[in-house]
């Protein structure tokens, strides 16, 4: 087959079936195949806005059971609108969230206008097993995380568990007091 070809068309036909190869057996690592370990890390801060990105939460993830109308009326911190968005693994189990739960929040102000992105994710293997192993962030909706005091509103957030601590249930969900 080369032969018919110089060199460099050989060349290149042989590189593009590798990356061909390697595209079609690369998985894009999921925020749920995590461990509590790497939930830790800093950087997975930045990985879990990119899978929250890659995932297409918006258009491929159910709402909340029950809320069918664009937004729901929401509070502070949160906004004034809220639109809510559960992974398969929520949506059969809203009551007590598994394991690789993820919950996403988009706040909106009294215009209606994005203004933050406030996910939970249940990441088990005994990450904060006094508040039920949710991961908390708040992003901007640029995928930059807010700031409060100097840190960074990303992972065990003090004030995402004593606010959600006060949900019924112990769940951390206030979605399931009105249930």
């Amino acid at each position: 087959m080369c032969r018919s070809y110089n060199v460099s068309r050989c060349l290149m036909l042989l590189l593009g079936g590798c990356f061909a190869v390697v595209l079609a057996t690369w998985s894009v690592p999921t925020v749920a195949q995590e461990s509590g370990d790497d939930a830790k890390d800093p950087a997975f801060s930045q990985k879990f806005w990119n899978y929250l990105q890659e995932a297409d939460y918006q258009e491929e993830w159910s709402r909340w059971p029950g809320q069918n109308e664009e937004f729901i009326e929401g509070s502070s911190p949160h906004g004034a609108f809220l639109k809510l968005y559960i992974n398969d693994t929520v949506k059969n189990n809203t009551e007590d969230p598994p394991v690789k739960s993820l919950i996403v929040k988009e706040n909106y102000n009294k215009d209606k206008e994005l203004v933050a992105i406030t996910p939970m994710y249940r990441v088990g293997n005994d990450y904060d097993p006094d508040h039920n192993d949710w991961f908390w962030a708040k992003y901007k909706p640029d995928g930059t995380l807010f700031e409060m005091e100097g840190m960074k509103l990303s992972g065990k957030v003090e004030g995402c568990i004593n606010c959600h601590s006060s949900a019924k249930g112990g769940d951390y969900l206030f979605t399931n007091d009105g249930q």
